[in-house]
């Protein structure tokens, strides 16, 4: 687009294959084709603030109706680039982003509702990214998601926390 501005076309076709057993001798009802198309826009406001959005939607098309879905999210955030606190050469990086995702079932599970499940999803997220010595990255968020459904079953929220290390090559 320009110097400033990264477009990001992606696309995904994924067989999924589940096998019934003793505790679940229904799994197999999720088997079936996974279909997913997304768009990323990425804009470099500062050489040490970025913002981002992503527009993706997905088919699920399992063997039984009321597992096939469609879903639809938009998402945005900001990428900010700060020194580090510690004296480090490289920079820490702070993510905050939200975001909204509708899902809408093919059909109705007959086991809880004669109407189809329509779920509502949407999130806020903050990150920490934080180089560690040489080649090493901690990574950190902690992400609060609600979600609101015709189901009962599919109606939380929750906060989820997560701390990890990746190697750069």
């Amino acid at each position: 687009l320009d110097a400033r501005t990264r477009l990001t076309l992606s696309a995904d076709a994924r067989h999924e294959e589940y096998f019934d057993s003793d505790l679940r001798p229904n799994s197999s009802d999720r088997t079936g084709q996974r279909y997913t198309g997304g768009a990323r826009i990425d804009y470099m406001l500062t050489p040490d603030v970025a913002l981002f959005t992503l527009l993706e939607a997905t088919r699920t098309a399992a063997a039984v109706d009321y597992l096939s879905s469609w879903k639809a999210s938009a998402s945005g955030g900001v990428t900010v680039s700060v020194g580090s606190p510690t004296g480090s050469k490289e920079d820490w990086l702070l993510t905050a982003s939200a975001g909204v995702e509708r899902e809408m079932a093919d059909a109705n599970d007959p086991m809880i509702s004669p109407d189809a499940e329509v779920k509502n999803t949407g999130f806020l997220s903050a990150g920490l990214i934080v180089p560690v010595g040489e080649s090493f990255v901690l990574n950190s968020s902690v992400t609060y998601s609600i979600s609101d459904s015709n189901y009962d079953l599919s109606n939380y929220d929750n906060t989820a926390v997560s701390v990890g290390v990746s190697k750069r090559f």
